[in-house]
């Protein structure tokens, strides 16, 4: 296997689907699990950051190489719009990205031999449905969300920790727990013949 420069990949992706074509890339961390795991490859098209839509895994250049996280939203107060986004797995938000770095978005993911389309039909839904739950393991909030205010734990700030972790603990697990049940939902539906 040939190792590219991390900065020269996303010059290559980028041209890849400047020219029309699909290209695929190599997961290379599980902070989008349970839904893309190290060693999966992910199919990109082209996005433009006015038409993205909260939930949509976007790729991104930055200093460590291309980054695949599930876009969240806008900030505005810049002058050019930062793209809000968040690790499925991750608990906190991803450092602010500013929109010129969007390379583009995922729309398949590909494991062994099969290839399961994230933009379509029942794994679209399955898909939003993840976002939803990824989103309430969001500890901070930038821009848009400034208005609603940050997640607060009156009990941890009281010093009541253990009763109120612990419940904190059974649900993000829960949530957790959920999101395989659907990723392997979308698993089990590649598998069965589809009639158009």
């Amino acid at each position: 296997m040939v190792e590219i420069e991390k900065g020269l990949l996303s010059k290559i992706v980028a041209q890849a689907l400047k020219q029309g074509q699909r290209p695929f890339v190599t997961v290379s961390s599980n902070s989008m699990v349970p839904l893309l795991k190290v060693g999966d490859d992910i199919q990109l098209a082209p996005a433009s950051v006015q038409d993205l839509l909260p939930g949509e895994i976007v790729v991104l250049e930055t200093r460590d190489g291309l980054l695949a996280h599930r876009f969240q939203g806008f900030d505005s107060s810049q002058e050019m719009p930062i793209l809000v986004t968040k690790g499925d797995r991750l608990e906190k938000l991803d450092p602010p990205i500013f929109s010129d770095k969007l390379i583009g978005r995922v729309i398949a993911r590909r494991r062994g031999r099969r290839t399961i389309y994230l933009d379509r039909g029942f794994t679209k839904f399955i898909n939003h449905l993840l976002y939803l739950l990824s989103r309430r393991d969001i500890k901070q909030r930038v821009g848009p969300y400034k208005a609603q205010g940050p997640y607060l734990n009156p009990a941890v700030e009281r010093g009541d920790k253990p009763k109120e972790l612990s419940s904190r603990m059974f649900f993000k697990r829960l949530r957790y727990l959920i999101a395989i049940l659907l990723t392997t939902l979308v698993d089990l539906r590649s598998l069965i013949p589809f009639r158009q």
